[in-house]
């Protein structure tokens, strides 16, 4: 009887996982969660030139305005986000992708619109497939193209040796104080 139960229950969820709706991807704009901000005019679109365009965008407060020494416009948006690293280049989807498809390991997605702007989205820890809007709405220009980015984490000082020695110093005072306990 049990297995009967189990065996018509397990049919009856992979029947309600097969009318399931299919779940459709998520679309990274300026009202995406991830969006961190933009640049105008936006040329040019290599990647060398976007990564600065990133890194400068990054240094800006949250919901303020700045410009570069080049006079390109930066606009970084109300969300707040912890470990912005410095944008590495390192993937180019091509040109007008209507869709990318992530794999959690990316910092930044950054979309290129005509001369228009750089729109920029914190996409690290995201995966799967996400649309790309088409328009930069800042210029009104379509877009032409979609690079990736790593965010290399700050560079650390090696500590000098403190740490251990206030750790030392810390066990033998825990050391100390068993053998006192103890007698």
């Amino acid at each position: 009887m049990k297995m009967k139960q189990l065996l018509a229950g397990s049919i009856l969820g992979v029947a309600l996982l097969a009318l399931a709706p299919g779940a459709s991807a998520v679309t990274l704009d300026f009202t995406s969660a991830s969006y961190v901000g933009y640049e105008t005019p936006g040329h040019p679109a290599d990647a060398a030139d976007v990564a600065g365009y990133v890194n400068f965008l990054i240094t800006l407060a949250v919901n303020t305005t700045g410009t570069d020494g080049s006079g390109n416009g930066y606009v970084r948006s109300g969300n707040a986000f912890n470990n912005l690293g410095t944008a590495v280049p390192t993937t180019d989807f091509g040109t007008a992708p209507a869709t990318v498809t992530l794999d959690g390991s990316l910092q930044y997605l950054t979309a290129h619109y005509g001369n228009g702007a750089q729109v920029v989205w914190d996409v690290l820890g995201l995966t799967g497939t996400f649309d790309v809007m088409q328009s930069g709405g800042v210029a009104g220009n379509g877009l032409s193209g979609v690079l990736g980015f790593d965010g290399s984490s700050t560079t650390t000082v090696p500590d000098g040796g403190s740490t251990v020695m206030l750790l030392g110093a810390a066990l033998s005072g825990l050391g100390l104080v068993a053998r006192r306990l103890k007698k």
